[in-house]
């Protein structure tokens, strides 16, 4: 095989390449208080130069050795000083192992041809002392050996005494004029994983190839073969992967990289690393469908067949939306070896904000930890400390001689500056040391804004977020003696890409201390209720050796070692758990990246469980729960009401993201002004004594008031964020519909979810009038998009069916096979003995059996199928509650989980209504309470058990209450199909149309509204609206009167 240079010179002999690394050019940048500036010129016959400048915290000239290295630097899942190891990135580049000539120093001395490619401190002369810096300006005479081999590997200066790296950066080319295009792609099987990136550099007539190959074998005893040909293929359209595979013996190679990387594979090399740079003919982007290919060398079927992709940049928003703080802040990153770049655009800091930083944990929704949105959830129990994954000690500082690395990845302050002063930011940093990509990324962590004040309180903080729509999200939900959640993420396209791992677990009960040490696993199986041992084994699907004489689990840990791990080891991989004890909310919470752990594809988790073992490293299995997807939730109101029709749509990609709303109404005719989320769903006509739907209907002793859980009362307008409105109040937070005819309009919203005991779904929109009063002129229930996939149980009561005279509904609806999805409960009864007033204090449960005949004695008792402890020793009154302490509670316990029943008169119609979410009350599933009953018992806390009713599955509706009506326009059904077909699309067009943005501003809401001058009237939106809040319940009061005076 000819020498690279001589390819070169067969190519172009004219034709000269640059490569190196700055502080601009570089892969990895700056690090260890060290920035480079190298430029080597390969050259032609008559030589090659190199100008090779260090600067910042350096020893003396003669106590560092310069060179490259075997391997590039990789720069993901450990520090920068770490990933320049030597076991890393190898000795010095020297192929064909020419230094073991005893005579190399005169031969390299006397002739660079005869010096290793990498041996720079040979071809070029040693580093000397240039003032402030390290630098070598050097000139080779003839021309070194395979000098452009050097591209892509790693840079290195080391300490001569330790031999411990300083600095190391990948080189580049620099050429000018140069285009390139890249590959990569990751892969694993029971016989190896792969991750492969190839780059290519064309300039003038020519193409520069480098192909980096990282494997390992989960168990190399299985594999057939010690070495293995590595071949680029392109699959045609024609043929799908699988297929192309299992004939992929003898494919059409488009690259054999085995020949033009001078060899095989040896699957048995220590570093697990192929680096090969090479002159081809052939252009990568040329590829249309390329795939990787590791085949045996003896021939047979391929070892791994890997489709290849573009690299695909990584781009992650924090949407800010409390405590008057407005914005974004995004982050983006090319590909692994690149700088994020951070893009800041804030409001509303009103000079109180000084540092800000990544902290740990996401921020949980306000429910979890017991409080109003807002700076409650960006305590330290919260969101947790900085996010400082590699100890970083030193104190940091944006002033010059530090880098990146010697600060905490999350310290963004002290890299780029405090928020101090300022009102409003816009501005864009560079940072070489805040990955997005492997085991350190700040995926799914937050971003804390704090007070420019002493002890730096909390000003405001929002999750790091992904777009929404590219995600797949799952949740292993624990009930029982601990309870909580354990949340999975990844890229819904990708399989091999980052997973990220939200654990907030706690126990029921409170006389159970805090305890730590707990070993985790992903199990094979689904478990059967409170039997764990039902759940197999650790999950395994690679086969990986577990042996000692494998080396397991020495070969198994933390950060960049994760590979080597089952896939189902997450002790190993993350470390153990702890647990907190009773009603401490948020529970013990920990965040974890897993580099191998996929949520789509024939490796998926979802269906298996985790097992949570026992304190201390004890192997019991103390608790386990069913890993199941949460999907995507979409909901519509569709208004059918006073001449009014169309939709308003909710979409919602997963807890704490943005909720994407769509407005599409017709027949407006300058009559609406308000429109808001409100408590209660529409009645039938019948509920409320009419035989056809009217505004009567949309009453507030039919629909409630404003849906307010977090009773703000304030009256809000575009100008404040959304944490201090109303939930539901729609019109304040992103305009009023005055003076519109239709609008078909679309924004996003922080604070308006679809889960959670919190959710909109099952309540409803409501329009206002103008007019004096802002009576209500139509309404709508929020219902999920696909009412087909709701599942619905009814108790009827009836005077003669149950133990006294309680008549009236409770109706039960939950997502269709989703026991974790949240259950809308909808009370309507009413009580004969109470023709006036109110009889109050009623406990309701759900009962272990269906009632048989009036006897509630055959109810049984409450349902508590995880056999919660319900003693005064266990603190339940304390652990179980509403809101975020509903997990705490025996899954049939209502009375604590929602508040008591307060039961009015049977007429005037309506019947009093309430509703509630509950998040752990299935109707599907092993734990299902379909088919038993629900027992009321008697006011102010008695325990005689007063009405009694079973729970039976509706089949004629999944409805609270549908419009029957036919709308005034006649475009519902038009209307009702875009509706739709926007919310099932929305969740992929949101991010692409908002990447950058955090909310359409109010001036930007209406752009599409046909009615009188918006321009003026934009401007009195936010007054229309305080008005109309402050007088929503007087009927006596003229709005349009008001506003003229």
């Amino acid at each position: 095989m000819a020498s690279l240079w001589q390819q070169y010179k067969n190519v172009s002999p004219r034709m000269r390449i640059a490569f190196g690394v700055d502080q601009t050019m570089s892969t990895m940048g700056p690090m260890n208080g060290i920035t480079a500036s190298a430029s080597i010129d390969a050259g032609d016959s008559a030589g090659a130069s190199a100008s090779l400048v260090f600067t910042g915290q350096l020893p003396s000239p003669g106590s560092v050795r310069l060179y490259v290295a075997t391997y590039p630097r990789q720069s993901t899942s450990q520090s920068q000083l770490e990933a320049c190891s030597l076991d890393q990135i190898g000795e010095l580049y020297d192929p064909q192992n020419l230094r073991a000539n005893p005579n190399y120093a005169t031969r390299c001395s006397a002739d660079p041809s005869n010096c290793a490619p990498g041996d720079l401190e040979g071809i070029f002369g040693k580093l000397t002392d240039c003032s402030s810096s390290l630098c070598r300006h050097g000139q080779a005479k003839t021309a070194p050996r395979d000098l452009v081999a050097l591209t892509g590997r790693a840079l290195v200066l080391v300490n001569i005494a330790t031999n411990q790296p300083l600095y190391c950066s990948n080189l580049v080319i620099k050429t000018q004029g140069v285009s390139n295009s890249a590959l990569q792609g990751k892969a694993h099987n029971k016989l190896l994983r792969t991750s492969f990136m190839a780059r290519q550099s064309r300039f003038e007539d020519n193409i520069l190839s480098r192909f980096t190959l990282r494997f390992g074998s989960p168990n190399p005893a299985n594999l057939p073969t010690t070495t293995a040909h590595w071949l680029l293929a392109d699959r045609p359209a024609t043929s799908t992967l699988a297929s192309f595979c299992a004939a992929a013996s003898t494919p059409a190679i488009s690259i054999n990289l085995t020949q033009t990387c001078n060899g095989p594979l040896d699957l048995q090399s220590t570093s697990g690393v192929a680096h090969c740079v090479t002159t081809l003919a052939e252009d990568l982007a040329t590829l249309s469908n390329p795939v990787l290919l590791l085949s045996n060398t003896k021939g047979g079927s391929p070892l791994l067949c890997s489709p290849l992709h573009a690299p695909k940049s990584r781009v992650v928003h924090a949407l800010f939306n409390t405590e008057l703080v407005d914005g974004v802040i995004q982050f983006s990153q090319p590909d692994p070896d690149s700088a994020t770049t951070i893009s800041v655009t804030l409001k509303g800091l009103h000079q109180r904000a000084g540092g800000w930083h990544v902290h740990t944990f996401p921020v949980p929704e306000p429910s979890a930890v017991g409080a109003s949105p807002g700076v409650d959830q960006c305590s330290g129990a919260a969101v947790g400390g900085h996010f400082n994954p590699f100890n970083a000690l030193v104190p940091c500082s944006s002033a010059p001689g530090m880098t990146d690395d010697q600060c905490e990845v999350g310290d963004l302050a002290g890299k780029h500056g405090t928020l101090a002063n300022l009102d409003s930011v816009s501005i864009t940093y560079t940072d070489w040391n805040l990955p997005l990509f492997g085991a350190a990324s700040i995926v799914g962590r937050s971003i804390v804004i704090h007070v420019n004040a002493n002890n730096n309180p909390r000003l405001a903080c929002a999750t790091i977020q992904p777009e929404p729509d590219s995600v797949t999200t799952v949740v292993a939900r624990f009930m029982g003696d601990v309870v909580g959640d354990i949340t999975f993420q990844q890229d819904a396209a990708d399989p091999y890409a980052d997973t990220t791992v939200l654990v907030d677990l706690r126990y029921t009960n409170q006389s159970q201390s805090a305890t730590s040490g707990h070993n985790w696993h992903v199990h094979v199986d689904a478990p059967d209720l409170l039997n764990c041992a039902s759940a197999g084994g650790h999950y395994n699907p690679l086969d990986v050796c577990l042996t000692a004489a494998c080396g397991y689990p020495s070969t198994c840990g933390v950060g960049r070692l994760q590979p080597g791990c089952e896939m189902g080891d997450l002790a190993n991989k993350h470390g153990p758990l702890n647990i907190l004890s009773g009603a401490t909310l948020p529970g013990a919470r920990a965040f974890f990246t897993d580099l191998q752990l996929p949520l789509s594809g024939p490796d998926s988790i979802i269906g298996r469980s985790i097992v949570v073992h026992g304190a201390d490293g004890a192997g019991a299995r103390l608790t386990c729960a069913t890993l199941r997807r949460r999907a995507p939730r979409t909901a519509t109101a569709t208004v059918a009401m006073g001449g009014i029709s169309g939709t308003v749509g909710f979409a919602q990609a997963y807890p704490g993201a943005p909720t994407y709303v769509t407005v599409n109404l017709a027949g407006l005719q300058q009559r609406i002004g308000g429109y808001h989320v409100h408590v209660l769903p529409v009645p039938a006509p019948s509920e409320v004594g009419l035989s056809s739907p009217s505004a009567a209907q949309c009453s507030p002793a039919a629909v409630g008031g404003h849906f307010d859980p977090y009773n703000t009362g304030n009256t809000c307008d575009p100008s404040i964020t959304g944490d201090a409105c109303e939930v539901g109040d729609l019109s304040g937070k992103h305009g009023s519909l005055r003076g519109l005819t239709s609008i078909d309009v679309g924004y996003s919203d922080m604070h308006l979810p679809l889960f959670g005991v919190n959710s909109i779904v099952g309540r409803s929109v409501v329009l206002h009038s103008t007019a004096q009063g802002a009576p209500r002129l139509a309404c709508a229930t929020i219902q999920y998009a696909d009412t087909h996939s709701v599942l619905t149980y009814k108790a009827h009561f009836t005077s003669t069916g149950s133990a006294s005279a309680v008549t009236g509904s409770i109706v039960f609806q939950q997502l269709r096979d989703d026991p974790d999805a949240e259950t809308s409960v909808l009370v309507a009864l009413a009580h004969s003995a109470h023709s006036s007033g109110v009889s109050m204090g009623h406990a309701w449960h759900v009962h272990q059996s269906p009632v048989s005949g009036s006897d509630c004695a055959s109810a049984g008792g409450h349902y508590n199928p995880y056999e919660v402890c319900l003693s005064a020793d266990c603190g339940y009154s304390s652990s179980c509650g509403q809101s975020g302490l509903q997990a705490g509670c025996e899954l049939g316990d209502l009375a604590h989980k929602h508040g008591t029943l307060s039961l009015g008169a049977a007429s005037p119609l309506p019947l009093s209504r309430s509703f509630y979410t509950d998040i752990q009350l299935p109707l599907s599933g092993a734990t299902s309470v379909g088919a038993r009953s629900i027992v009321i018992h008697g006011s102010n806390g008695t325990a005689p058990r007063i009405a009694c009713a079973s729970m039976v599955a509706s089949i004629s509706s999944t409805s609270t209450a549908a419009p029957t009506s036919t709308p005034a326009s006649s475009s519902k059904h038009k209307h009702r199909r875009t509706a739709v077909a926007l919310l099932v699309t929305a969740l992929f067009l949101v991010a692409g149309a908002m990447a950058g943005m955090a909310y359409y501003r109010h001036t930007q809401r209406h752009t599409r509204g046909i009615g009188s001058d918006m321009t003026e009237q934009l401007l009195m939106d936010s007054e229309y609206a305080a008005l109309e809040e402050m007088h929503k319940d007087d009927d006596t009061f003229d709005l349009n009167r008001a506003s003229q005076a």
